[in-house]
């Protein structure tokens, strides 16, 4: 379990961590198992993903873009509740990045609609380490954020989000690579 915490692209939650383990641990664990530590544990035996795919965060590929949706407004939220824009489940979504080589990565957050509080499409930016620090971030009140970081090779996260004040906006967001020599 250490070993796997300190790899390279160890996984941020515990349902990548319980896929790892069945999935690519030397030797892996048998699903089985799992299953049942997890039932032993009073807890869902939905933590278990069956495909790598299903794992959080999705990874977004370098290049590549995703769309998605923010909804830290609708009450009660989509996935059921009330709205929570700060931290919400339907006002944030991570991606995972792999930089295969020390380079710039930019990225470019296209909101649909003005960016703006008074619109309710304020959508921010955030591009995390694998600690969950924040290194660089736009929180700008626009239609269009970009922002761009020389990083050395290895795993990072994007988090786009609520710019807190109950914003629901569709969005895409593109990530490219220019590498250093």
């Amino acid at each position: 379990m250490l070993a796997m915490r300190d790899a390279p692209d160890a996984y941020p939650a515990l349902d990548g961590f319980l896929h790892a383990l069945t999935a690519g641990a030397s030797p892996p664990v048998s699903a089985d198992a799992v299953r049942a530590m997890l039932s032993a544990t009073h807890q869902p035996a939905t933590l278990l993903p069956t495909r790598a795919e299903d794992v959080w965060p999705p990874s977004l590929e370098v290049p590549g873009a995703v769309t998605g949706k923010v909804d830290g407004i609708s009450d009660p939220a989509p996935s059921g509740g009330r709205p929570r824009p700060a931290n919400g489940f339907d006002a944030l979504r991570v991606f995972r990045v792999h930089v295969a080589e020390r380079g710039w990565l930019r990225l470019e957050l296209i909101i649909a609609g003005l960016g703006l509080p008074a619109d309710h499409t304020d959508v921010d930016m955030e591009l995390r380490d694998h600690r969950a620090e924040v290194i660089a971030a736009a929180r700008g009140t626009e239609a269009r954020e970009t922002l761009a970081r020389l990083l050395d090779p290895g795993w990072y996260y994007v988090y786009v989000r609520d710019g807190g004040t109950g914003n629901r906006a569709d969005w895409e967001l593109r990530a490219r690579l220019n590498p250093v020599r």
